[in-house]
């Protein structure tokens, strides 16, 4: 989108905010369903700032507007977002030359005394407000609901909601019918003392039914909202085109269907009980407790309990994921084998690289998509940490050293995410210690243990350690969630300062510390990893660690082996030979060339 373009669409949002008698009007990424991927109909914060990653938000004032995002997205808001109409931040530390920035404190600078701040409640949680709020009220101004998304009304031409078919999720990989889940999640309703449980998270929905979708990119959701009774039933609202015979089948007769624009008065309706209702304050939209406050219902604000029944993958889950993880290393490794041909290197590109990547995944059984859009980084590409290559921007594999690839796949019996740091040239010095500095933190993570009730938090601070000694550090988190046929990128669970969820047998995680020299390279190194027990202390309680899922060699040649401990080359070698074994025979059947290098490039240091 051109910066004519995002000129005019401020304007015409800054009449509308004018006609309302608005000082300001807040954009956030995120759509009324919190998904991290929105439908082209939802992309507000696109249409009105031009950045297309999918975090960040906007503040719009009368004379002036600011632009935030975090530490993975520094880089690409400041290419994407027009300086001349917003003042761009980051919410991260150390992303100069971005200045470091939090909404809240923007507004407490900029906003005027007695401010009217216009918001949509509908795409905002109630978490999210009232930090708004308390930012908002510092200044003794007020936040103003609107009815109608201020920029749908300026959008022309705007695309159409999306309304695909919702198919069925097959037991075979779910383990669980949906209606045990049911019977399960309804359990905790009970035992909550509440009359329902309000669900407006898609990917919650999902588990609970056992349906998938195809409503956003990568992430296999159908978006709709439900209410799950105290009695055992579930109310679904969905628009009726995505409905076929077949899921009315499979719903069966406990789940009720209705148009997805009774939502809003099913919930006046929940007046009539007698007793709480049950919300998640992180997942639903503001105005559901706006109308639960107004209707004088009273209201129970916790984690769904459904957040941790999905986060905590079952056996038959697991045994998926391992299985998904098997051929995805098989296609991953067939990739990393033609790039280490120097004639392929040489004549491809970033976009045609992602593309060859994609076609080794689609020949693997189950495949059903990617899971989010491959990161094929060349060079000082590397460095921008979620970077998406176009057509504008590609360019050759060759253009520094140091090739990034974080890619993943998305199959009916699990979620991939790995990323790769290939040397397609010769590494410099720097180069070569910082890979083994981010490899040290990584296998410092995988070989964690660490007792029941710990959160990733401190497993954040080990990935770190190697760099930190050296003065280094990374602007995003070490690890996230990772659903089950489901969101790559999956709560509660994660590696970060912010982890509060402990971690717990059958949650799966990413194992991903990186380097990124803005204008010169980018080092990641991600496996993805499963929480298992390993022992028990001599308090007889369960010791926790990780069992590594991805199989896929990380690049020797970029290694300084001076720099690891023998404990850490152990484990390399250790983890290459599970790489050799589990791969070779899968591969050789395929791809012999393949299965060739495959044995070079996993020899033992």
């Amino acid at each position: 989108m051109s910066k004519a373009q995002i000129s005019i669409h401020l304007a015409e949002l800054r009449a509308e905010m004018e006609a309302l008698e608005l000082d300001g009007f807040y954009v956030p990424r995120a759509d009324q369903f919190q998904n991290e991927y929105v439908p082209p109909c939802n992309s507000r914060l696109e249409f009105i700032t031009g950045f297309s990653g999918s975090a960040g938000l906007a503040i719009i004032l009368k004379d002036t507007a600011a632009f935030f995002t975090d530490g993975r997205y520094t880089l690409q808001a400041s290419e994407e977002v027009p300086a001349d109409s917003y003042e761009i931040y980051s919410t991260a530390p150390g992303q100069a030359p971005t200045p470091t920035m939090k909404p809240t404190d923007w507004l407490d600078d900029k906003l005027p005394e007695g401010s009217r701040l216009g918001f949509d409640p509908w795409i905002i949680t109630p978490m999210q407000y009232d930090q708004l709020n308390s930012s908002v009220a510092l200044e003794h101004g007020h936040l103003i609901p609107v009815e109608s998304n201020l920029i749908d009304k300026i959008w022309g031409h705007r695309p159409a909601a999306p309304q695909n078919k919702m198919v069925a999720h097959p037991v075979t990989y779910a383990a669980l019918p949906h209606d045990q889940k049911i019977k399960d999640m309804t359990q905790k309703v009970v035992e909550a003392n509440c009359e329902a449980l309000i669900l407006c998270y898609p990917e919650e929905i999902a588990w609970l039914l056992n349906i998938r979708g195809s409503d956003v990119d990568f992430n296999p959701l159908c978006l709709c909202y439900a209410i799950l009774q105290a009695s055992g039933t579930v109310d679904l609202f969905i628009d009726s085109a995505k409905v076929t015979d077949d899921i009315k089948t499979h719903l069966g007769s406990k789940v009720h269907l209705h148009a997805f624009e009774d939502f809003e008065p099913a919930l006046h309706a929940l007046k009539d009980g007698q007793k709480t209702i049950w919300f998640d304050p992180d997942t639903v939209p503001f105005m559901v407790k706006y109308i639960l406050e107004h209707d004088h219902i009273t209201f129970h604000e916790e984690e769904s309990p459904i957040q941790m029944a999905k986060a905590c993958k079952n056996e038959t889950e697991q045994k998926g994921t391992v299985s998904a993880h098997i051929r995805d290393g098989v296609a991953l490794t067939r990739f990393l084998a033609k790039l280490s041909q120097q004639s392929y290197a040489a004549n491809t590109s970033e976009l045609s690289a992602a593309n060859d990547l994609r076609h080794f995944r689609e020949e693997e059984d189950l495949f059903k998509d990617l899971s989010f859009d491959t990161i094929s980084g060349a060079g000082p590409a590397g460095a921008i940490i979620h970077y998406r290559v176009t057509e504008d921007s590609d360019k050759p594999l060759t253009s520094g050293p140091l090739y990034l690839v974080d890619s993943g796949g998305q199959y009916l019996d699990g979620t991939t995410d790995v990323t790769r740091t290939v040397a397609v040239d010769t590494p410099s010095d720097e180069m070569r210690e910082n890979f083994t500095r981010v490899l040290k933190g990584h296998i410092q993570v995988a070989m964690s243990r660490f007792t029941k009730g710990t959160t990733g938090a401190p497993i954040d601070n080990t990935a770190r350690k190697p760099l930190n000694d050296a003065g280094l550090d990374y602007a995003h988190g070490t690890g996230h969630g990772v659903g089950s046929y489901l969101c790559v990128h999956e709560g509660p669970c994660g590696i970060h300062s912010r982890s509060r969820t402990p971690l717990l047998p059958g949650m799966v995680l990413s194992n991903e510390p990186g380097y990124y020299k803005p204008g010169s390279y980018g080092i990641r190194i991600e496996n993805l990893v499963m929480v298992i027990e390993t022992d028990q202390n001599k308090d007889g309680k369960p010791v926790y660690g990780f069992q590594n899922l991805t199989l896929a060699p990380i690049d020797i040649n970029c290694i300084k082996t001076e720099l690891l401990s023998e404990d850490e080359k152990n484990w390399l070698n250790t983890y290459h030979q599970t790489v050799r074994e589990t791969l070779t025979p899968l591969i050789e059947e395929k791809d012999p060339e393949a299965a060739a290098w495959l044995k070079t490039a996993t020899k033992p240091l």
